[in-house]
C-alpha cells in the first residue's frame, strides 16, 4: 500500500474524530502507518494473529485513563462491536453416516432401516449448549441442492433449527452451476471475507480448500460422523478455543 493511501485512510480517521468528544484508539494491521498525530493511540494488529489476548491487553490500557468513558477496564468483548460466532456445518457424514440420497419426493440416508437421517443432531446440540450466541451457517450441499428453507425445516431440533441464520452458496461470488467443484474450504472462506467481522470453525467431512485453516475444520469422517468419540472431544475442545467467553481471537483469519 503506497504512503498516499495511508495518508487518506489517517485523514478519514482524523476528519470523523473530529466531530467527536469521545477518546478513540485506531486499530490497524501493519500496512497502515501511524503519524505522530495519532500514534500514542494506535495499535497494530498482527496480520495472523489479528485481535488477540496482546492487542485486547494494549486497548484497556489506552482506554483506562479515559474516566469520562470507562468506569472500569472493559474487555474485547464489550469494547469492540459485537463479533458474530459461526459455525460453518455439513450434514452428509457429519450429521448422520453416509452420504443422503433423494428417493422419489423424499431425502433418505444411505441406509434405510440401518442410519437415520440427523441421528447426531443430538450430540451437535449438545455441544453447542454452552455457546447460545454461535449462529450456524449451511455449509452443506444440501442447501443448495434442496434450497436452505427445506435444509433448515429438515433439522429435527428447534434448538438447531433457530441458530440457523444462512448458507454458504447465498450472494457467493462463485457461479451456482460450479459450485460443486469449489473447494469448500473456498466456500467457507468466501462466505467469511464478505461477512466480518466474525470469528468461526467448521465441521465436515470435507477437508479441500482448509488447507491454510486446519486448526479450523473439525474433520469426521463419511462413515462415522459425530458418532466418533474421538471427534467429538476435539470438537468440544474447538469450540472452548474461539467461542468460549466473549474472546475475539485470531477474528477473520
Amino acid at each position: 500500500m503506497g504512503s498516499n493511501e495511508r495518508g487518506t485512510k489517517e485523514d478519514a480517521v482524523l476528519d470523523f474524530v473530529s466531530c467527536c468528544s469521545q477518546p478513540y484508539v485506531v486499530l490497524a494491521y501493519s500496512d497502515f502507518e501511524f503519524s505522530s498525530l495519532i500514534v500514542r493511540r494506535g495499535i497494530d494488529l498482527d496480520n495472523e494473529r489479528g485481535f488477540d489476548a496482546k492487542v485486547d491487553d494494549e486497548m484497556i490500557r489506552l482506554m483506562a485513563g479515559e474516566t469520562m468513558w470507562l468506569e472500569r477496564p472493559r474487555r474485547a468483548g464489550e469494547i469492540l462491536m459485537t463479533t458474530r460466532k459461526v459455525l460453518f456445518l455439513d450434514i452428509d457424514g457429519v450429521l448422520h453416516r453416509g452420504i443422503a440420497r433423494r428417493s422419489g419426493n423424499l431425502v433418505v440416508s444411505s441406509a434405510p432401516g440401518f442410519i437415520e437421517l440427523f441421528e447426531f443432531a443430538p450430540v451437535l446440540d449438545e455441544l453447542l449448549r454452552p455457546y447460545p450466541d454461535v449462529e450456524i451457517v449451511l455449509s452443506s450441499d444440501w442447501a443448495i441442492v434442496l434450497g436452505t428453507q427445506y435444509t433448515v425445516a429438515a433439522l429435527p431440533l428447534s434448538t438447531l433449527r433457530e441458530r440457523v441464520v444462512g448458507a454458504t452458496y447465498e450472494d457467493s461470488i462463485f457461479n451456482e452451476y460450479f459450485w460443486f467443484v469449489v473447494p469448500r474450504g473456498a466456500q467457507v472462506m468466501d462466505y467469511v471475507s464478505r461477512n466480518s467481522p466474525l470469528t468461526w470453525l467448521a465441521v465436515d467431512d470435507r477437508e479441500d480448500g482448509f488447507e491454510s485453516h486446519r486448526d479450523r475444520l473439525v474433520h469426521c469422517q463419511t462413515d462415522a460422523g459425530l458418532g466418533d468419540p474421538v471427534v467429538v472431544e476435539l470438537f468440544r475442545q474447538r469450540l472452548q478455543q474461539f467461542f468460549s467467553g466473549g474472546s475475539t481471537d485470531d477474528i477473520n483469519e
